[in-house]
């Protein structure tokens, strides 16, 4: 560091530390900008919005919006055909055991921050999960990974100090 003579203990007390903070920040700040939760607040949610929002779309689409509360609810539209969790410091527990998979991809996107998701779907329908998580992790805890090919559901999880899971 310029004006400071080098040693290992300015290395070790000083730099090491920096250069963790701005590593960390910057990461912070990469995702941050990409994360639609945050651009939603940015661009200015009403304060109904920002306690707690859930709602059916119809025709089996979900949208759940989520701060600091929590749902625990059961799907019971015939066909489950995808839709879009975000969850900041709260837990949902969504029950898909009484719907089915329309044929083809259905996707469900879920974002949480310090927060936690659980899905439960029937032991027959084939998920691939997608993780792009920063200290969390999205899992799959069934045992198998079901039968159906003409029908797949697509979890898109984007996590940060969060954690959720599917199971049957």
């Amino acid at each position: 560091v310029i004006g400071m003579p080098y040693s290992n203990t300015t290395f070790h007390d000083i730099l090491w530390p920096i250069i963790i903070i701005i590593v960390g920040l910057s990461l912070i700040a990469h995702h941050s900008c990409h994360c639609r939760i945050c651009k939603r607040h940015i661009n200015g949610w009403d304060r109904h919005h920002l306690q707690h929002s859930h709602k059916d779309k119809g025709n089996g689409w979900i949208d759940y919006d989520l701060i600091m509360n929590g749902i625990d609810e059961i799907f019971l539209e015939p066909v489950f055909r995808g839709g879009e969790i975000n969850n900041i410091m709260g837990g949902i527990k969504l029950d898909l055991r009484k719907t089915n998979l329309p044929e083809g991809v259905t996707t469900l996107e879920v974002n949480i921050i310090c927060g936690n998701v659980e899905i439960i779907v029937p032991e027959d329908w084939y998920i691939e999960v997608s993780v792009d998580s920063i200290l969390g992790k999205f899992e799959d805890k069934r045992s198998g990974n079901g039968m159906y090919i003409d029908r797949k559901l697509v979890v898109q999880s984007n996590i940060i100090l969060s954690g959720g899971n599917i199971r049957c």
